[in-house]
C-alpha cells in the first residue's frame, strides 16, 4: 500500500530529511496512547510523513497542526488527509518557527486544554529540535517523540556513564521522560539500519530545582564542552575565568575540581552555578558586570 501511494505520486522517500515511514500499526496506536489526544487538545505533529499517524491523533484531539519540510508531500497529504476539517498541514521547517508567535496565535483561535508535539524525528534535527521546544519555555504539557534508540539512551542516561551529557540535563530539567516502546527497522518504510525509541516527555510544571535554566546552560555547557578535561580546567576556559576562581566555586559547592562534567547530576550543576554566581559577586577581582574593573 505504501510503495503504491508514493508510487502514485512519483515520490521516493529522501535519506538526507530521515523520511522512513512508520508502517507499523501498533506502534502507531502505542504512540497515540502515549500523547492521550483529547477534544480539547492542540496536537503538533512534526512529520507527518504519509498522513498515518496524523489521521489517528485527528480522531480524537481538537486539532492537529501538522509541520512538512517536503512540498512534494504536498498532494499525496491533500488525499490521504481529505475530509479531516481538524488538521492543517503547513509546509514549514519547525527549526525556523517562531514557536511562541504560532501558539499565541493558536491560543488566541481557541482555547486549548492542552498542547502536545508528537515527532518522528530524524537523528539529526533530534537535539535541535528538543532543545528549542524546551528552553523556549512554552506552554507544552508533553511530547511523544520518535528518536533512534542511541540519543533516547543520552535523554534517560544517568550521570557517570558515556552516554550522559548536557542534552540529558536539559531533558531531565525541564520533563519527566519514560520510554514507551522500542521499535525495530521493520516497523518502517524502507527499513532503517538503525533501531528506534518512543518517548513520553511530560514537560514538568517546575523544575526539581530552584536555578533558571539560563543561568545553569553556560555552566553545563562549558562542562561538556570538553569532556577530558577535569571540571576546574572544563570551566574556567569556558567562561573566562581562572582556574583558581573556579575550584573555589566548586569546593563552595562541595564538587570535587577533579572530577569531569559527566559525573555530576542535575543538582550538582545547580549548586555549582550557583557558587560561581556567589563568587563573582563578591570576587573583588571582577565588577558588577562579571568583567575585569
Amino acid at each position: 500500500m505504501v510503495r503504491s501511494l508514493l508510487s502514485r505520486y512519483g515520490k521516493r522517500p529522501t535519506h538526507r530529511w530521515g523520511q522512513n515511514f512508520l508502517v507499523h500499526r501498533p506502534t502507531l496506536e502505542r504512540i497515540v496512547q502515549a500523547a492521550a489526544p483529547g477534544g480539547a487538545d492542540l496536537v503538533i505533529e512534526i512529520g507527518p510523513g504519509l498522513g498515518t499517524l496524523t489521521s489517528a491523533l485527528a480522531l480524537q484531539a481538537g486539532r492537529v497542526l501538522a509541520m512538512e519540510l517536503d512540498r512534494d508531500l504536498e498532494n499525496l497529504l491533500a488525499e490521504t488527509l481529505a475530509g479531516l476539517d481538524n488538521v492543517e498541514v503547513r509546509y514549514q521547517d519547525a527549526l525556523a518557527v517562531d514557536w511562541r508567535q504560532l501558539l499565541a496565535v493558536e491560543f488566541a483561535a481557541g482555547p486549548w486544554r492542552e498542547v502536545k508535539v508528537v515527532a518522528n524525528l530524524p537523528f539529526y534535527l533530534t537535539t535541535p529540535i528538543i532543545t528549542r521546544l524546551l528552553e523556549g519555555e512554552l506552554p507544552l504539557t508533553r511530547l511523544v517523540v520518535m528518536v533512534q534508540r542511541e540519543v533516547a539512551e543520552r535523554f534517560l542516561a544517568l550521570p557517570g556513564s558515556k552516554a550522559y551529557g548536557a542534552i540529558t540535563v536539559l531533558v531531565r530539567y525541564f520533563t519527566e521522560t519514560t520510554p514507551v516502546t522500542r521499535v525495530p527497522p521493520t516497523a518502517f518504510y524502507p527499513p532503517p539500519n538503525v533501531e528506534s525509541t518512543v518517548l513520553a516527555m511530560e514537560v514538568r510544571s517546575r523544575p526539581p530545582v530552584d536555578t533558571p535554566w539560563r543561568e545553569m546552560s553556560p555552566v553545563i555547557r562549558g562542562a561538556f564542552g570538553q569532556r577530558r578535561k577535569t571540571l576546574a580546567n572544563a570551566l574556567a576556559a569556558a567562561m573566562g575565568r581562572t582556574r583558581s576562581e573556579i575550584e573555589a566555586a566548586l569546593r563552595l559547592a562541595g564538587v570535587d575540581p577533579r572530577r569531569r562534567g559527566e559525573t555530576l547530576s542535575l543538582g550538582e550543576f545547580a549548586a555549582v552555578t550557583g557558587a560561581l554566581k556567589t563568587d563573582c559577586a563578591g570576587s573583588p577581582s571582577h565588577g558588577p558586570d562579571g568583567g575585569p574593573q
